[in-house]
């Protein structure tokens, strides 16, 4: 099976030139390599010119004018161009283990399943390629039963790089994938919505991807304006919305689920913008028909 390795990017040349040299070294050698340019204006396409002469597994393409623009664009656009049976989603500034590629495709096709979820490390820092100081232990919780639930009751979670999903998922269930609309919280309603489609998951119980935290990362306190937060209640405003008609999930999940959603509109306000709190009233629609349910 070919994997495809699907990587947005935006003015991180230097960090993707890292996360490309990972996954040239994956012991699985059927893969192609996608970077979709956002519109950098950095040494980005030099590099991957570069990079190209060395490996020829690797493409590069800058985001087609018909893609508004935005990583969920660059991601739906990679997609589009993307060649394998397999997918791999990766940030630019993410890592892979060597064998992550190898182990994932193994357990997808051992266990028959859509979507193979690994364990994830946070780090700091990196050297050659490799992730040289950890931070806060291990990234997402993938312990637990992956249910739609769970999920919605924050009891497990994995990150974009930790999935190898199958291509025809996405077909059979006709998945518009990445919501083009947000600028975060994108992958926690991707795997919601996901999750609600039937995907059929396994996990391997192995750290095979290393998550980047640094001062350009969205995750990072520095960037969690009030913008941030108008989006993380946009993306349960659509989780809502998929949910009205979903089976299997408790009436104590989606209360903690609303009561998240209202605590994101408070810190709208606590950083400044009232206005845009305000806003997300007009979201309140999408609570109260889930209460009805």
């Amino acid at each position: 099976m070919m994997v495809s390795v699907i990587i947005p990017t935006y003015n991180r040349a230097e960090l993707l030139v890292e996360t490309i040299l990972s996954v040239f070294a994956q012991t699985y050698s059927k893969l192609e390599i996608i970077v979709v340019d956002d519109g950098s204006t950095d040494q980005t396409e030099t590099e991957m010119n570069r990079l190209i002469k060395i490996d020829n597994r690797l493409r590069f393409f800058k985001r087609s004018f018909s893609f508004p623009k935005g990583a969920n664009s660059c991601r739906n656009y990679g997609f589009s161009l993307s060649k394998g049976e397999c997918i791999k989603w990766m940030d630019s500034d993410d890592l892979l283990h060597p064998k992550a590629l190898e182990k994932q495709v193994e357990n997808l096709l051992d266990q028959n399943s859509d979507l193979s979820i690994c364990e994830a490390m946070r780090f700091s820092q990196s050297k050659n390629g490799k992730p040289t100081r950890n931070l806060n232990g291990s990234w997402g919780n993938v312990k637990q039963s992956i249910s739609l639930d769970n999920y919605v009751a924050g009891r497990v979670r994995w990150g974009v790089c930790t999935g190898l999903w199958r291509k025809s998922f996405f077909y059979k269930k006709n998945h518009s994938i990445w919501d083009e609309e947000l600028m975060n919280s994108q992958e926690w309603l991707m795997h919601l919505q996901s999750l609600i489609k039937g995907v059929r998951v396994s996990v391997f119980s192995e750290v095979l991807c290393y998550i980047r935290s640094h001062v350009g990362s969205m995750s990072n306190a520095r960037n969690k304006g009030s913008m941030y937060y108008y989006h993380e209640c946009l993306a349960r405003k659509k989780a809502f919305d998929a949910l009205r008609n979903s089976k299997g999930v408790k009436v104590s999940s989606r209360n903690r689920l609303i009561k998240q959603f209202m605590w994101y509109q408070l810190f709208i306000a606590y950083k400044g913008e009232v206005l845009l709190g305000l806003r997300v009233f007009g979201f309140y629609g999408s609570v109260f028909l889930l209460f009805k349910k």
